[in-house]
């Protein structure tokens, strides 16, 4: 249940960031590139990035949740810094927390899906994945609609709202497993 929570409320805060991402341009216009295009690539770089971080993580790290959290939460803290970013006037300071989130973001997938692999029976896996994926799709246009309502999207601000709001679901997570124990 855990997992079913923290995958649609991950996709509610990933809402936000999608709405913000294409209005890049707006916020950066002033360095006369096109910025969204830039911030794409980054994301796909974090990727292969956190593909290759997660490749070289041992078996035992897979089976710790706490580790898929920690990566959830340096997701969240790279979005919270673009604002910071954006204050030093530079393109590429401001492409790297897009780098960062998309490592993280990376990891934190793979890391969940085997999670859920090693921890659920194996007879009722597929309908883990159905109900997992299934509520993630359902929060994403509720987290559209009210991100919509939230966030300037013509400031970075908005990332510093979504990031925080994905450390706090990280820190919720960690104390949710630390009370497990």
């Amino acid at each position: 249940m855990f997992l079913i929570l923290l995958s649609a409320l991950v996709n509610f805060f990933l809402a936000g960031f999608n709405l913000l991402c294409p209005y890049t341009d707006v916020m950066y216009a002033s360095f006369g590139i096109e910025f969204y295009s830039k911030v794409l690539i980054m994301e796909a770089a974090g990727g292969l990035f956190g593909s290759l971080i997660s490749s070289r993580l041992g078996s035992r790290v897979k089976e710790n949740a706490r580790i898929m959290v920690l990566f959830l939460g340096a997701m969240g803290a790279a979005l919270a810094l673009e604002p910071l970013a954006a204050l030093t006037g530079s393109a590429a300071v401001c492409l790297v927390p897009f780098l960062l989130s998309g490592t993280a973001l990376t990891v934190f997938n793979i890391q969940f899906m085997s999670y859920v692999q090693l921890r659920a029976d194996e007879a009722y896996l597929g309908r883990v994945f159905s109900i997992i994926f299934t509520v993630a799709v359902l929060f994403m246009p509720v987290g559209s609609f009210v991100f919509s309502f939230l966030l300037d999207t013509s400031s970075p601000a908005g990332f510093a709202v979504v990031g925080g709001g994905i450390m706090l679901l990280a820190a919720a997570g960690l104390a949710a497993f630390r009370k497990k124990e």
